[in-house]
C-alpha cells in the first residue's frame, strides 16, 4: 500500500489501481498519491479480486485496466459484480472496441477511459469518490 496515513483513511478516498504495466501502475500511484489518496495497487485482475475476498474495508474507487495478461478488465469487472456490485469502476483503455464497450455498460457502476491518464482526469476521479464516500457515510450514520 502507498500513501496510508491513519488520517486519511477515513476522509480521504482509497482507490486500487489494477494495471499489469509496472511502470504505468507506478505512475498513476503517484499522482494519486499527490491528490491526497490512499491507494493500494494490483499486478492483474486475479490479484484483485483474491484481494477483495479479504479485506475488510472495499475501495472507494477502482481503477482497472482493459488489456491485461491473465483476465482482462473485462473478466475482472465480471467478477468483481459478482461480489461487489456497488463499487464504481473506471477501465482504462487504448483497445476496447464497440463490442467491450457494450459489456462495460451491461456490467454497470462503470466508465471507460483512455489509457492516457492525465492529472486532471484522476482529479476528478477523486473528486467523484469523494463525493461517493460521503454519501455513504452519511447513509450509515442514518442506519
Amino acid at each position: 500500500m502507498y500513501g496510508i496515513d491513519q488520517d486519511h483513511v477515513v476522509t480521504n478516498p482509497f482507490l486500487f489501481v489494477v494495471d499489469d504495466d509496472e511502470v504505468v501502475r507506478r505512475s498513476i500511484v503517484k499522482r494519486l498519491i499527490r491528490l491526497n489518496c490512499t491507494v493500494r495497487d494490483f499486478e492483474s485482475g486475479e490479484a484483485l479480486i483474491n484481494s477483495l475476498e479479504h479485506l475488510k474495508e472495499n475501495p472507494d474507487v477502482i481503477l482497472l485496466d482493459y488489456k491485461m495478461k491473465g483476465i482482462n478488465g473485462i473478466e475482472t469487472l465480471r467478477r468483481l459484480r459478482k461480489t461487489h456490485p456497488m463499487i464504481p469502476t473506471f477501465i482504462f483503455t487504448a483497445y476496447a472496441g464497440e463490442r467491450d464497450l457494450s459489456l462495460v455498460e451491461e456490467l454497470g457502476n462503470c466508465e471507460v477511459l483512455l489509457k492516457t491518464v492525465d492529472l486532471h482526469a484522476l482529479h476528478h476521479i477523486v473528486n467523484g469518490a469523494m463525493a461517493i464516500k460521503k454519501l455513504r457515510m452519511s447513509e450509515c450514520a442514518d442506519c
